[in-house]
């Protein structure tokens, strides 16, 4: 059987937390769960997957996704629905099937963690997939091919929006080395560039699966945390340095950089010269100057914390298991090691009742020092602590992204804490925000002096300065 797996455009999704001028200056990752699914297909022998990007095209999208559509024929076309992007998701569905009418189309990602059978009732979905699907994804094409009836696929969802096997969903992959590395031959490597402002052919990799932690803003399903072996994470970077990929993102839901584990895959990576650079997102806690140092030497240009507040009261709020003081200390030892940090900051927090309030972040930010700031409004997603409060307080309807998912609308605009300050003020806010941060005379000369990727920073930079944001276009 052929299999399609789409990644689609993000021409139709809602409103980034980031702002528009941000967004517009991001870079376009690879489509890492899609190339994991293809994997797993391609691993079984009977069929055979290929990965399409809609984000990287130079001509309509509809007209490439026709062309591809014809060219390969599928059986079968799945495609990755995160929640921002659902309207696009529903553009690609319309798209195939004026161009395919009987061909079956399969929904998975995380949007669907929450939402499967109002995805399921979308028009032109024929089945949704919830959950890792590496497994079910085979096995759902198998019994499809043979004209199985009915499909016996736990978790799998109908078009009447009912699991075909009740109660049950398939367990997340236990042995993430057990599965088939992704191959990334068939993809156009040298078009993924410019991560950070770094103007690199750069991929995204990850080291584990699940995260241990219970931060209250955080979508991120709660599964058990499970870790590759040192040797299944080197054999894939040795892969893409073959590719000539010069940098790895690791896109873990956090990057464990404490433990056995943890010093095994730094001492290794340190004798690898001729794999590529990496960056990580990961937690402050860990990140002392030894821990910095031994990352540094194993390759790592760049560590990203999720800093979110000012305050230990915003913190205890978010579920955070660290403290302003220590959060200071990461990023002194950062500097003192000489790491490359991003920091992450979100306003709009319940904590935070007046502008004076929301600007103390941007004073936080600028003592912390880190490389880069990124400045966020928080979303209330659905499945979040935060989203239950804002429910039991009024500030937002219970079924707010139900109905989005049943009735998906690029105009839709996310729920927000606006207890206390509304959504143009915190807009407002959040641009005075990076101002504040980046309109200092160091680092613009830092930046113009580092060179790389800066056509694209400048581009970003000069739409926040003057407030534009995608949503006023």
């Amino acid at each position: 059987m052929r299999v399609l797996l789409i990644n689609p455009t993000q021409a139709y999704a809602i409103d980034s937390e980031a702002g528009g001028a941000v967004e517009d200056g991001a870079g376009c990752y690879p489509p890492l769960g899609l190339l994991h699914l293809q994997a797993g297909l391609n691993a079984s022998g009977r069929h055979e997957a290929k990965v399409f990007d809609a984000n990287l095209l130079g001509v309509t999208y509809e007209e490439a996704l026709g062309r591809r559509i014809g060219e390969f024929d599928p059986h079968l076309i799945g495609i990755m629905a995160l929640t921002p992007n659902l309207p696009s998701v529903v553009h690609t569905v319309a798209t195939v099937k004026r161009k395919m009418p009987s061909v079956n189309i399969v929904i998975g990602g995380p949007h669907t963690r929450f939402f499967s059978e109002e995805t399921s009732q979308l028009e032109g979905v024929d089945f949704v997939l919830p959950g890792e699907a590496e497994n079910t994804l085979p096995m759902f094409a198998d019994q499809l091919e043979e004209g199985r009836e009915p499909l016996q696929i736990p978790g799998l969802v109908t078009k009447a929006g009912l699991p075909l096997m009740p109660g049950e969903s398939a367990p997340p992959p236990a042995n993430l080395d057990a599965l088939p590395l992704p191959d990334r031959s068939g993809m156009d490597i040298g078009a993924y560039r410019g991560i950070g402002g770094m103007d690199c052919v750069f991929t995204t990799m990850i080291t584990s699966r699940g995260c241990p932690h219970r931060c209250t803003f955080c979508s991120t399903p709660r599964g058990a945390f499970r870790a590759r072996s040192v040797g299944s994470i080197v054999e894939e970077m040795s892969q893409c340095a073959d590719l000539g990929i010069e940098h790895i993102y690791f896109l873990d839901d956090t990057f464990p950089t404490t433990g056995a584990r943890a010093r095994e895959l730094f001492d290794t990576l340190a004798g690898r010269s001729d794999l590529p650079s990496w960056s990580c997102r990961t937690i402050a806690g860990g990140l002392n100057e030894d821990t910095l140092a031994r990352m540094k030497n194993a390759g790592c240009l760049r560590v990203q914390v999720g800093v979110e507040t000012w305050s230990d009261e915003g913190l205890e709020l978010l579920g955070k298991r660290t403290s302003i003081e220590k959060i200071q200390r990461t990023f002194s030892a950062a500097r003192k090691v000489g790491v490359p940090s991003v920091a992450y900051f979100m306003l709009g927090l319940p904590h935070e009742r007046c502008a004076d309030d929301v600007r103390q972040l941007g004073v936080f930010a600028r003592s912390l020092a880190p490389t880069y700031a990124m400045f966020n409004v928080l979303t209330l997603y659905p499945g979040t602590e935060l989203f239950r409060q804002a429910v039991d307080k009024g500030l937002v309807s219970d079924d707010v992204w139900r109905q989005f998912a049943l009735h998906p609308n690029q105009h839709f605009e996310p729920p927000i804490w606006d207890e206390f300050l509304g959504r143009d003020q915190l807009n407002a806010l959040q641009d005075e925000a990076y101002r504040s941060f980046y309109l200092r005379p160091s680092v613009i000369l830092r930046e113009a002096l580092t060179g790389g990727g800066l056509v694209r920073k400048v581009k970003a930079g000069l739409r926040m300065v003057f407030g534009s944001r995608r949503a006023q276009a």
